[in-house]
């Protein structure tokens, strides 16, 4: 903690009984976000195949397959453009050549109130070189040792490493929320462990991750909150690791395919840190809703869902999603071909929604009322009514991935990025927010 805020905290508390240590403002924070790995490769990045985006190859991947370090990005970016939103101190402009790119750059500048170890995915084509992993080391999984001295010596005050969790092996129902720090290099372990707790008092109310270990009433437990040496916190920052879900959780990584879910859960992670730091936050909320037959699983050998849940009955692709307030539409948005049947609308009004659905084989769809509150993410579903005569759901294994025809320009994703030209019909070497 640097002398002016220690400094603040002194005089506050001569002010104030009770004063609380922590609030300072926005402008006085400095934070880094750390994506967790950044390759294309394997074990490490959690390359891992979900239905219409398999097989799988790790000699000649298919960049916008499940990544954990896709994912992951998504998360920090995300967490990082919420926190510029409260105040903290960014210069998009910081040695950056065009606006497209600006605010995704800058991040990687220490001077900045947000700091990010990574910002793109890479390298591609992956490759082996003299036996030598291109996971390790480079610009986009940087060496852990390396990332904590950063933290230590750019006088940081938060440090959050974000990732997503895996068991023994795939296809597990296992699915809870961890979140993991360190003390014994220094970091004051009562900050570490109020800092965790916000972030789980936000990220617990996903009520769409399905989490199995424990109800999201849970607010003390053994699972949640633990201490644990590791290499990424070896500094003296307050901070932590956040385990966010299970990706071996199978409909769970089909939800992360969606990038919008991913960025609903950078929210969580901003918030959390608000609340750490007592800010005021954001007047608007989140929608992040699923939409579901109401009759009929998705079986599929990369779909095993826990039975216990509404996991059961298949997400749906491709329904017409429709927002409006007082009957004027206010947003639109189509659910993906990936199999999670995430609809998303962010920064919204406070107040109460119609939420309608479209969808050849559903007709008569009832819409469902939502109402989104202020700096909190409502988590609605949808069930509805197969009226086509098919019975059961059929994932389609020939469902094209996302690719993109990518000749040397930049093209827009359908979930919101831009990927930029590799070779051919191969997704990407950059992804760009």
């Amino acid at each position: 903690m640097k002398l002016n805020k220690i400094l603040l905290a002194a005089s506050m508390a001569l002010l104030s009984v009770g004063a609380n240590a922590q609030d300072f403002f926005p402008e006085d924070v400095r934070i880094y976000i750390n994506p967790g790995h950044g390759s294309w490769g394997g074990a490490s990045n959690r390359h891992m195949p979900t239905i219409g985006h398999s097989p799988i190859s790790d000699e000649d991947p298919d960049t916008t397959d499940f990544f954990e370090s896709n994912t992951n990005l998504e998360k920090g970016l995300s967490m990082l453009y919420k926190l510029v939103d409260y105040g903290c101190p960014f210069d998009p402009e910081l040695n950056q050549e065009n606006d497209n790119l600006a605010r995704v750059g800058a991040a990687l500048d220490l001077s900045q109130g947000v700091v990010m170890s990574r910002v793109k995915n890479g390298p591609y084509p992956f490759a082996w070189v003299n036996g030598v992993d291109p996971d390790s080391d480079n610009d986009f999984s940087r060496n852990l040792t390396e990332i904590a001295e950063e933290v230590e010596t750019n006088m940081f005050d938060v440090f959050i490493s974000i990732h997503s969790n895996a068991g023994n092996a795939d296809a597990q129902a296992i699915n809870y929320l961890a979140f993991l720090y360190r003390t014994n290099k220094g970091a004051n372990g009562n900050d570490c462990l109020a800092l965790c707790n916000t972030g789980w008092d936000q990220r617990i109310q996903d009520r769409h991750t399905q989490w199995t270990v424990y109800d999201n009433a849970v607010a003390d437990g053994t699972v949640k909150i633990n201490t644990g040496n590791y290499i990424v916190l070896a500094h003296s920052v307050p901070g932590y690791l956040v385990e966010g879900y299970f990706h071996t959780y199978q409909p769970a990584r089909h939800r992360a395919m969606n990038f919008d879910v991913d960025r609903v859960e950078g929210h969580d992670y901003a918030r959390g840190v608000a609340d750490y730091f007592m800010w005021e936050k954001e007047e608007t909320g989140n929608i992040y809703g699923i939409v579901r037959d109401d009759t009929n699983p998705l079986e599929h050998e990369l779909y095993t869902y826990n039975p216990k849940t509404p996991d059961k009955y298949a997400p749906l692709n491709d329904v017409d999603v429709t927002l409006k307030k007082d009957g004027e539409v206010v947003g639109t948005y189509k659910t993906d071909i990936n199999y999670n049947g995430a609809f998303v609308f962010m920064n919204v009004e406070a107040g109460d929604y119609t939420v309608e659905f479209a969808h050849p084989d559903y007709q008569g769809a009832q819409p469902i009322e939502v109402t989104v509150e202020a700096a909190k993410t409502s988590y609605p579903t949808a069930f509805l009514k197969n009226t086509s005569g098919v019975e059961g759901i059929e994932a389609n294994d020939t469902t094209p991935a996302i690719y993109y025809n990518l000749q040397g320009i930049k093209v827009e994703n359908p979930q919101g990025g831009v990927f930029i030209k590799v070779q051919g019909e191969k997704a990407s070497k950059e992804y760009i927010k």
